[in-house]
């Protein structure tokens, strides 16, 4: 089952004599509009009541899901969005290893290199890692804790760090 959250915050928790790092995430109200039996599985189309706008999802489960249940396992995965780092140069954006910093070199230490041929392709070919905006791409994070559960505010605590801003949405998987 996959339904929508919202990242509150990081807190840290004193728990059986250690201190570990939580993140509290808001979890939506959803009602589910149709459930349809296809073989072995449900099709269970949901809708997420986000500031006034409506969210479809629809999930595929072996299982038929209670209307507004909240998560009752104890290992969830987190699919986010990470903050994006702005501009990057070659090194630091995909792992290149800069040139050597003597033996005739100059002024060119952290520099990508030949970029393309020569006349022929008279180019530069489409997907060259070259520098540039490190993107927000979609992070899947597996096999997340569940600490703490509160029913009555809607909220779960989850160990560790989430990827995303404060207050970014984000998807929460679990079985069933």
């Amino acid at each position: 089952m996959r339904i929508i959250g919202k990242k509150i915050r990081m807190k840290s928790l004193y728990l059986k004599g250690k201190i570990i790092p939580v993140t509290e995430i808001y979890l939506y109200k959803y009602k589910i509009n149709s459930i349809i039996k296809k073989e072995k599985l449900y099709h269970i189309e949901t809708f997420f009541y986000i500031k006034k706008k409506i969210k479809k999802i629809i999930n595929k489960e072996k299982n038929i899901v209670k209307k507004n249940k909240i998560i009752d396992c104890n290992i969830v995965n987190i699919i986010s969005y990470p903050k994006g780092k702005g501009f990057m140069g070659v090194i630091k954006k995909n792992n290149f290893s800069s040139n050597r910093k003597t033996h005739g070199n100059s002024k060119a230490h952290n520099k990508p290199g030949s970029i393309g041929m020569c006349q022929d392709p008279g180019r530069v070919f489409k997907g060259k890692k070259m520098p540039g905006r490190k993107k927000r791409c979609k992070r899947k994070i597996k096999n997340i804790r569940v600490i703490n559960l509160d029913k009555r505010k809607r909220t779960i605590d989850l160990f560790g760090s989430v990827p995303g801003k404060k207050m970014s949405n984000l998807f929460i998987e679990y079985e069933i």
